[in-house]
């Protein structure tokens, strides 16, 4: 299933697209100087081949998965895939700088930008790092289940720590003691003592993830805190869906295939969607019957061609 976009991503990338423009911008200010650069930008559509140039290194930078949580929490990982999406992103333009010169932002800005833009990416992607990896913040989150289930889930927080969560540890629904470890966290206690670990660990969102839901469940104290609206409360395959833009097989239901939200197209997509159907459309009708023309000319030659050979053979 494909990745949602989360909101965390989404501010993560405006971010970047703003260092990258604004990066451009100050390289053409340190070469060109103040009216050299406002000519640039003015009279030759320096916004728009800014825009260009950002928009180029944004794809690369998604392409090499510098928008996945798990290559975010790795440091030396994130580092390595920056350098490497940049300078695959400016050959690139390069080569397009090459073959369309009035694309170009100004003579020796790029020599100026790439170190420059390198070095404001690092600096902010270390600092969001350093900020959303720290163990304080973010969701504090209880999982309520210590199966195999509910391991996965917290398995997948541990391994995307800069998501924003935090597991403050699990309630057990068989007979596992509390301050029982449990991969990296520690069991806080069963289902009778669900509504006091809210309140003491003060949990942001309870994950449901057990199993088997008859006679063990702690239906009263969810349903009286689902109401109070003091905690988030969610089903586990919601949330692993969230988390990792997967769906595990073993979290499903079929009442989550019925319940779970599905966003229907909202009016700007379902417009951009049928544009793009009938711009393509036209466009790809005259590539078949370019290809079916072809293909007959080349019949056609053939079928001369075997005219000729046979009249020779007469001869």
């Amino acid at each position: 299933m494909a990745s949602r976009f989360s909101p965390r991503i989404f501010w993560l990338l405006l971010a970047d697209a703003a260092i990258l423009y604004g990066g451009i911008i100050l390289a053409m200010y340190l070469r060109l100087g103040f009216s050299g650069t406002e000519n640039e930008l003015d009279t030759k559509n320096g916004w728009v081949k800014i825009l260009l140039a950002s928009s180029v290194c944004l794809l690369i930078m998604y392409f090499y998965d510098l928008y996945d949580y798990i290559v975010m929490t790795n440091r030396r990982e994130l580092m390595l895939r920056l350098v490497q999406a940049l300078g695959i992103a400016w050959a690139l333009l390069a080569l397009l700088f090459y073959f369309v010169p009035p694309l170009l932002i100004g003579r020796g800005v790029s020599v100026i930008s790439v170190p420059l833009v390198l070095g404001l990416l690092l600096t902010w992607r270390m600092f969001i790092h350093s900020l959303t990896g720290h163990p304080e913040i973010g969701e504090k989150i209880l999982v309520v289940g210590t199966g195999q289930t509910a391991l996965d889930t917290a398995e997948a927080v541990w391994e995307r720590r800069d998501a924003g969560y935090r597991i403050a540890g699990f309630i057990s629904e068989n007979g596992a003691k509390p301050m029982d470890k449990l991969g990296q966290s520690i069991i806080l206690g069963k289902g009778p003592d669900l509504e006091s670990v809210i309140i003491n660990e003060k949990i942001d969102r309870v994950v449901i993830a057990v199993r088997e839901r008859r006679g063990a469940f702690p239906t009263e104290a969810l349903l009286k805190m689902s109401l109070a609206g003091d905690v988030s409360i969610e089903e586990c395959t919601s949330f692993f869906e969230r988390i990792t833009g997967k769906v595990h097989v073993d979290m499903l239901r079929p009442s989550w295939l019925i319940f779970a939200g599905r966003r229907r197209d909202s009016p700007v997509k379902t417009i951009f969607r049928e544009m793009m159907h009938r711009s393509l459309g036209p466009a790809r009708t005259r590539v078949v019957a370019s290809f079916c023309n072809a293909r007959g000319d080349l019949d056609q030659a053939r079928v001369s061609r075997t005219d000729i050979l046979q009249a020779g053979t007469r001869r």
